[in-house]
């Protein structure tokens, strides 16, 4: 495989459908989002109303994007729940 075909294989990767794998899978999306969740709904209350806070939120969802790619795209790779 070149590198280019390696390249175009990452990227087909990253836009395709990765349903979910087994309960493990599930419960570390859940987990990711609830993480967000408790960060965002904590500094909600600490960050003044601004830009930055606002900037501040949209970065914390960014973060739970990618979390979730990465377990989408890595299942095998999801510890096991002994290992959370």
């Amino acid at each position: 495989m070149n590198g280019s075909t390696a390249a175009l294989a990452d990227l087909r990767n990253r836009v395709a459908y990765h349903p979910p794998v087994g309960l493990g899978v599930k419960e570390a999306h859940e987990l990711t989002r609830e993480h967000i969740w408790r960060a965002m709904e904590s500094l909600y209350h600490i960050v003044p109303a601004s830009r930055e806070k606002s900037l501040m939120m949209t970065k914390l969802e960014e973060a739970m994007f990618w979390g979730n790619a990465a377990i989408a795209r890595c299942p095998e790779n999801v510890p096991s729940k002994e290992g959370v």
